[in-house]
């Protein structure tokens, strides 16, 4: 099926909604043996995401740490689902940098993962936030210079499918210890990268972290 094939301008928003469906699934599976307690830490996420107005300053994320095993992601797939039943317009954006394509030396790579979980939760926007990412692309196949630097046009498309000041934005960030191993100015240039579209779009960006308690050693001011 090509462009003139009936339904072809509803793919992307389609896909989108079908992404969506499998997150929610993953979630449900996740936590389909119980999760029981921990009311506290759930509260405080859950006031640390929806009761605080957007900041003009640095961004801080509130950091879940420990060592492996103890039930980090367990918690986080629980504030997923809470904070999702709580604010069904909420944006939520999960990065887990166990995955090897997400580079923050490669801002480019960054933001194109970024605009395609904004456009997974609003799928009228899927198309245009596509065409950004091809355009992306494309500009970095032409200019391979343009990898290392702020992708202008992905942080414009931003700009323009979040105008809504009410919507909040929460930004997970998981196994950020992989980050750090990739290079010790990793989360120092991951937060700049967030700090960049925090002055850019108008809703209100909050972060929850989670990895190992030395992940944020050398960006414990990031700590809230």
């Amino acid at each position: 099926a090509g462009p003139a094939a009936p339904g072809y301008e509803q793919i992307d928003a389609l896909n989108s909604q079908r992404n969506r469906q499998e997150r929610s699934h993953r979630t449900k599976a996740a936590l389909a043996s119980g999760f029981v307690g921990r009311e506290t830490e759930l509260d405080a996420i859950r006031r640390w995401c929806l009761d605080a107005g957007k900041t003009e300053n640095r961004l801080q994320t509130l950091h879940i740490s420990g060592l492996p095993g103890i039930g980090k992601s367990f918690l986080l797939e629980r504030c997923l689902q809470m904070l999702r039943a709580a604010d069904p317009q909420l944006i939520l954006v999960r990065l887990d940098f166990d995955r090897s394509v997400l580079r923050v030396d490669r801002p480019g790579a960054l933001f194109s993962e970024i605009t395609r979980q904004v456009g997974d939760e609003r799928p009228l926007a899927a198309k245009r936030l596509h065409a950004a990412r091809l355009r992306q692309v494309e500009a970095e196949r032409d200019a391979p210079s343009l990898a290392t630097e702020a992708p202008r046009d992905l942080l414009n498309a931003l700009d323009e499918e979040l105008k809504d000041s009410s919507v909040t934005v929460v930004f997970v960030l998981d196994t950020l210890e992989a980050l750090r191993a990739q290079g010790e100015t990793h989360i120092r240039r991951l937060f700049e990268h967030l700090d960049l579209l925090n002055e850019l779009i108008a809703p209100t960006i909050r972060v929850i972290s989670a990895g190992r308690a030395e992940a944020l050693a050398l960006e414990a001011k990031r700590i809230g």
